[in-house]
């Protein structure tokens, strides 16, 4: 009897252990589902005006029903994420219907969409379907009498266009397609991602690294030009987009207003085409509250002691804030990574001399010191 007992005891052991182990796997599963994509369609970010069914949108996330039409005004856009992971990015006027998490209809304006596992996902334009996966750009071009779809392919995967009469055209990765109204489809090889080198992926970026940021990518052969994506998502929503003939730009640390940072860059071919995004690259900008506050007030200026010349030379050292244009009497002086600075002035002449010590930052702030010396030898 006692055997029995203890055999009883040690088989409901058992089943609660592997219950316990089993429910964690499904419990966690979940919860990773959960973190993955919401329960329902949101839009979840908005900049500038962005309207769903006439009404201006003032509280988000705003949940998107079957039948709701969003619309960006002018330059504002939108960010929803669907219940199955679909990303959307709506831009420059765009408009549109939601159908349901498969399925929407473009109206007008641009449409950036990214699905990022391998379901289809269908944007109807004028009666045709565009069944899509991996991430596409969409924009409507009504031009007098004429409405067209730019479409580019993204990201490798092949799409297909389905006509109402039930014809249907693949459309290969990495393409540009212009489509007319009468199914005529005008295919452009879009010129390849460029290679990201600087910064560097998840570096993290502060004053002492200099008031300038460097952007640099490898060259793509036959590109005119390229277009440098800012954003501070990864799906570039409310993206800011700036153009170079360089495979370089320069930006100064205070024109971003958050962190992390997201940018990506395309080529631009002989006719203005963009090409294929490169990847993403991302950066954090360190105390930057503290960075942008700084550039409000008078940078901090002193030197190190009096100004006293030996014969007709003049040492002159101090101490600055970072980032700063440094000039003493119209020349520029560097500033090192501490704040430091060394300047030595040759005289030629003897007599009065004013020293005019200039430090003046972005936000054109400046501190002036003006010192005056007698040389009595040349």
């Amino acid at each position: 009897m006692k055997k029995r007992i203890n055999l009883f005891l040690l088989t409901s052991f058992f089943l609660t252990i592997v219950f316990i182990a089993f429910s964690g796997i499904f419990f966690k599963q979940k919860i990773n589902n959960m973190k993955n994509y919401p329960d329902s369609p949101y839009l979840i970010s908005v900049f500038g005006e962005v309207l769903v069914n006439g009404q201006k949108v003032r509280v988000l996330p705003r949940k998107i029903t079957k039948g709701d039409i969003i619309e960006t005004i002018d330059n504002g856009g939108g960010l929803a994420i669907l219940q199955n992971g679909i990303e959307l990015c709506l831009r420059n006027s765009a408009k549109i219907i939601f159908y349901d998490t498969s399925s929407i209809e473009l109206i007008d304006g641009e449409l950036a969409a990214r699905k990022t596992d391998n379901e289809k996902f269908t944007v109807k334009w004028l009666r045709r379907k565009l069944l899509i996966n991996g991430e596409s750009s969409l924009k409507v071009i009504k031009d007098r009498n004429r409405e067209y779809l730019i479409f580019k392919n993204y990201n490798g995967r092949v799409k297909m266009i389905t006509e109402p009469s039930g014809e249907k055209t693949l459309l290969q990765p990495d393409y540009y397609y212009n489509i007319s109204k009468d199914k005529k489809i005008t295919a452009i090889k879009l010129l390849p991602a460029p290679v990201n080198l600087i910064p560097d992926d998840l570096k993290n970026i502060g004053i002492e690294d200099g008031s300038n940021l460097l952007f640099k990518w490898d060259k793509v052969n036959n590109a005119r030009g390229y277009s440098i994506h800012i954003a501070y998502n990864s799906v570039f929503a409310g993206e800011k987009i700036y153009q170079t003939q360089t495979n370089f730009f320069i930006l100064n640390i205070t024109n971003f207003k958050n962190s992390p940072v997201y940018w990506r860059v395309s080529s631009i071919d002989k006719n203005g085409i963009t090409g294929v995004l490169s990847k993403t690259n991302r950066f954090y900008i360190k105390n930057l509250i503290q960075i942008l506050q700084l550039w409000k007030n008078p940078p901090n200026l002193t030197l190190n002691g009096p100004l006293v010349p030996t014969g007709n030379l003049l040492i002159i050292k101090g101490r600055t804030d970072l980032g700063v244009k440094l000039t003493i009497n119209g020349e520029h002086v560097t500033v090192d990574p501490n704040g430091n600075f060394m300047h030595i002035i040759s005289f030629k002449t003897i007599g009065e001399h004013d020293i005019i010590i200039i430090s003046k930052n972005l936000s054109g702030a400046e501190t002036r010191l003006m010192r005056k010396v007698i040389i009595y030898e040349k």
